[in-house]
């Protein structure tokens, strides 16, 4: 057993297609990414703010209280420091704080640099007026569903969409668990070798490994649960180098990412073992099938477009499902390539939230 094992270990890494598609694609991949995306989706620094008060209207209540929601939220954006004015800009001077937050009627925004941290606290401020601007007219246009929103929005969700940390999973991050997703279909490679080669009327392996005394059923669970093991490494790798070379915040439950990584691999596997046992037709067309679902599902889970997912799915297919993950993080058994993908990128999200 332990030899058969070793021997289809060395059968998988010794094709060279499959391990670039199943190894180093990926990491090339999120190497391009990495450069094409910058610093967006790395870990930053907590950025020091102060806050000085100049009324206390409820608008400006609100503002604090908003402020000080993201301060406790888990991404970790701001840390706030309550100064008289000329405090404040001594230290925004001397480069001890990156901005000072005016809490008044119409709140403001005082900053020296232009770098990532100001620009973050700028798309703060500016979130916070969008939504005050989108109360209003709500109030006006149906003041009776105003109650309901706010209760169903509250501060600390209002800033979810520009969370920097892992916590707040968006924008550019999506595209690193939809890579991730990738990878585990990309195990279809992986499960073609081992299809093909449990036929002998197609592969010469085959037929000396159908000749053997080992017990065909014990030979395909044996090759089956090797292959999902050499995937499940491949998929993790591809996740460590994100997330401890590349720095990318993809969040820091690794434990429940590194189960989810073991049921997308099992499913790539699963798939690729099945195209691979598909009649007779030859090596290039079966190998044409795995590469066209796996690029297609990832096109539309949202690998180049980060939108497609929700313009193409509905809430009566299979982004019904997805919604759920977020929530329950559940095994999952699903009917089409394109919700593999999508609840594998979901649930990668999912559990760097909950982490």
């Amino acid at each position: 057993m332990l030899h058969e094992i070793k021997y289809r270990i060395l059968t998988i890494y010794r094709d060279r297609q499959v391990a670039f598609w199943s190894l180093l694609f990926p990491i090339i991949l999120g190497t391009l990414f990495s450069l094409a995306f910058g610093n967006f989706g790395k870990d930053i620094d907590t950025i020091d703010t102060a806050i000085v008060k100049e009324d206390t209207s409820d608008s400006a209540k609100a503002f604090e209280n908003y402020l000080k929601e993201i301060e406790k939220s888990d991404s970790k954006v701001i840390k706030l420091k309550v100064m008289s004015d000329k405090k404040a800009k001594q230290s925004l001077k001397k480069g001890n704080i990156s901005g000072i937050y005016y809490v008044k009627e119409k709140p403001e925004l005082t900053v020296t640099d232009s770098d990532m941290q100001v620009s973050i606290l700028k798309e703060l401020l500016s979130e916070y007026d969008q939504n005050v601007s989108l109360y209003k007219d709500i109030a006006k246009e149906h003041p009776e569903k105003l109650e309901e929103i706010i209760k169903d929005n509250s501060y600390y969700n209002m800033s979810k969409e520009v969370g920097i940390s892992g916590k707040e999973v968006h924008g550019v991050v999506q595209y690193y668990f939809a890579l991730i997703a990738m990878a585990c279909l990309f195990g279809g490679y992986v499960g073609y070798t081992i299809g093909i080669q449990l036929q002998a009327n197609i592969n010469k392996v085959a037929i000396r490994k159908n000749i053997s005394s080992f017990g065909k059923l014990k030979m395909i669970v044996c090759d089956t649960l090797v292959g999902w093991g050499v995937q499940t490494v491949n998929v993790s790798v591809c996740l460590l180098y994100l997330k401890y070379i590349l720095k990318i915040d993809i969040g820091s439950n690794m434990p429940k990412m590194f189960a989810v990584c073991m049921v997308g691999s099992l499913i790539g596997v699963s798939s690729g073992i099945f195209i691979g046992c598909l009649g007779n037709m030859s090596y290039e067309f079966k190998i044409g099938v795995i590469t066209t679902y796996s690029i297609l599902s990832s096109f539309l889970a949202g690998l180049m477009i980060a939108q497609i997912k929700g313009a193409i799915f509905t809430r009566s297919s299979a982004s019904a499902y997805v919604a759920m993950t977020f929530r329950n993080f559940p095994a999952h058994c699903l009917c089409s390539f394109e919700a593999i993908l999508l609840i594998t990128r979901d649930m990668l999200a999912k559990t760097s939230i909950a982490g």
